[in-house]
């Protein structure tokens, strides 16, 4: 009788049998036909597998295309992140262990804990050039953006003088940085420079621009503030997105043009100025070309391979790296002060982010 009930289910046996298939039938049909879409296993069963393949065919197709445009996009960057793991990434983790070792590029690296951390920050030299560096950053980073952004008005307003002036303005940060310190060099030449010449076409005598502790950061300060196209075209690009209706109906309700640059350009222009704002506080506190060209052959007789001189009085943050790691071989020490750099460099621009959220306006 046993085995007459196994070979001859009865009817009832056999909706039990039928109603697993169907359930079995679901699962797999909704595991391999709509895998890519995880409501399907919770769904309600009752549907049937139908029900799973029409309403989710679409979202399938959809969540493809957005891998296949992820995986594009990633091949494309993929040169870009191995160059950059094994330039950047690495450089800056050797970097750091470097900073904790006692290293002079030719014995094997000891380690020294934060010696070389504590020996960075009792150096007056560390300060003297840490100061230095502040005071560029200080003085260039607003007077750069204030200038490129006054032209950058000026050139929107009088377009027909548009090319000339973004091509007379751009072509100093085009020109290699080493030539143009030369140039600057011979204008500020006490004997025979252009600067103290046209000084004395008002009866001034001109000082000794870069044998002077007093002069030699205004001269420098003077050659930097050339180098202001990259944020110039940046701050002409962001102006020429602003909609004329808008200075239009200002008109109409008497605006003048200072209500109308308050109200109207810095806003809508504000996410331009963030973006130079942050560029140029770390391009200028790792300014190195110009005070380094500028300042050759300035220094005093100890510190003439260090350059930045008189004495440490032209030496920025950058050069003083540079000094330490390949005048006095102290790979060390050097290190330590990048890290100093980068930490000082990566806090400040996290820290314009997050302060400017009530500052910047975006189109949304």
């Amino acid at each position: 009788m046993l085995e007459m009930r196994l070979t001859r289910p009865s009817s009832a046996h056999k909706r039990l049998l039928i109603g697993c298939n169907r359930f079995v039938d679901s699962y797999v049909l909704r595991l391999f036909a709509c895998r890519s879409n995880r409501e399907c296993w919770s769904g309600d069963l009752s549907t049937g597998p139908d029900g799973c393949n029409v309403a989710t065919i679409a979202s399938r197709s959809a969540g493809t295309d957005k891998l296949r445009h992820r995986l594009t996009v990633l091949v494309f960057l993929l040169p870009w992140l191995i160059g950059f793991s094994a330039l950047f990434v690495f450089a800056i983790a050797q970097s750091v262990g470097y900073s904790f070792t006692n290293y002079n590029l030719l014995n094997d690296p000891k380690w020294v804990g934060l010696g070389n951390y504590r020996a960075l920050f009792a150096d007056a030299v560390f300060w003297e050039t840490f100061g230095n560096t502040l005071f560029f950053v200080v003085t260039l980073v607003p007077g750069m953006l204030a200038l490129s952004f006054v032209l950058a008005v000026l050139v929107d307003y009088r377009s027909r003088a548009s090319g000339f002036a973004t091509i007379a303005l751009f072509l100093p940060f085009v020109v290699p940085l080493a030539a143009t310190a030369l140039v600057w060099r011979w204008i500020f030449n006490a004997e025979y420079g252009v600067m103290n010449y046209v000084l004395s076409l008002v009866g001034i005598d001109g000082p000794s621009w870069l044998l002077d502790r007093n002069w030699v950061k205004p001269a420098i300060w003077m050659a930097e503030m050339t180098l202001i196209g990259q944020y110039f075209l940046i701050f002409v690009a962001s102006l020429q997105t602003i909609p004329k209706s808008l200075y239009e109906s200002a008109d109409l309700e008497g605006a003048n043009g200072f209500r109308k640059m308050i109200s109207i350009t810095v806003p809508i222009a504000s996410p331009a100025i963030l973006f130079n704002l942050v560029t140029s506080f770390i391009i200028v506190f790792q300014t190195f070309d110009i005070p380094y060209m500028i300042s050759l052959n300035a220094g005093a007789t100890m510190q003439a391979k260090a350059f930045g001189g008189p004495g440490w009085s032209s030496t920025t943050y950058a050069m003083h790296i540079y000094h330490k790691m390949f005048n006095e071989y102290d790979a060390g020490l050097a290190s330590a002060s990048a890290v100093v750099a980068f930490v000082v460099v990566c806090s400040a621009s996290v820290l314009l982010m997050r302060t400017s959220n009530r500052l910047v306006h975006y189109e949304n």
